[in-house]
């Protein structure tokens, strides 16, 4: 999913910050969508597993497609983001001399700690819908900051 989302991104410079803004929106409200609908997806899964049978290439491919579904979409996005990045920081010529591992790896060093962060501190103060709100909230406020400063 990365190398494809790298592969198929836009390669023109115009609109990249909205692009990438996009992304992160997309990657957030992807995981809101899988927190939100993974558990009700179950009964599907179990019926699309019964449904396929006891042929090993059938149960196989039954038990691989909701995994594609699921984690495809939002990693193609992810594997987009860096040469989007790339795209944003060419694109201004203030931005040119800014070094670009070094805004990706602040964009790794949020996620990181947002992962760790919500299970250890928000789960246990504000419960599981809480801490996804917090979460998604601190994406979206990120890609404005992202898509509004030149």
């Amino acid at each position: 999913g990365l190398a494809l989302g790298a592969l198929l991104r836009p390669r023109r410079t115009a609109g990249a910050p909205r692009r990438l803004a996009l992304l992160e929106l997309f990657i957030a409200g992807w995981a809101a969508l899988l927190a939100t609908m993974f558990f009700a997806s179950d009964r599907a899964l179990g019926g699309w597993l019964a449904a396929a049978g006891a042929n090993a290439t059938s149960l196989g491919l039954a038990r691989a497609a909701p995994a594609v579904l699921w984690l495809l979409p939002p990693t193609m996005a992810m594997g987009a983001q860096m040469p989007t990045l790339a795209a944003v920081l060419a694109s201004h010529s203030s931005l040119r001399d800014l070094s670009l591992p070094r805004y990706y790896a602040l964009n790794l060093a949020g996620a990181f700690t947002i992962t760790l962060a919500a299970p250890i501190l928000l789960v246990n103060a504000v419960g599981a819908k809480g801490a996804l709100w917090g979460c998604n909230r601190s994406r979206q406020c990120l890609c404005k900051c992202t898509a509004t400063q030149r």
